[in-house]
């Protein structure tokens, strides 16, 4: 986590940014075992057929219906992604 806040941040404030990032990290104190595994699902997908591409949107508002369908498609993808990794 430290490496990639490091790595997007401009050199001159690198160093400054670890000393600052590890100190905040060692006075974190967290609910559970700092050794715990915690899992982490990560769910890529597509709009699929229904989009809200801001790039080719006139000034008419989305449908909700079309908004209800993209967050439908979400929660499948997910379930879909669950199914396939129990134990997460």
């Amino acid at each position: 986590m430290i490496a990639t806040a490091i790595a997007s941040a401009a050199p001159w404030r690198r160093r400054r940014l670890r000393a600052d990032l590890e100190s905040r990290f060692a006075a974190a104190r967290f609910p559970f075992r700092h050794d715990r595994h915690v899992p982490a699902l990560i769910v890529r997908g597509t709009a699929g057929d229904a989009s809200l591409d801001p790039t080719f949107r006139s000034e008419t508002p989305w449908p909700a219906e079309l908004k209800r369908a993209l967050i439908e498609r979400g929660y499948a993808l997910t379930d879909e992604a669950l199914a396939q990794n129990p134990a997460t």
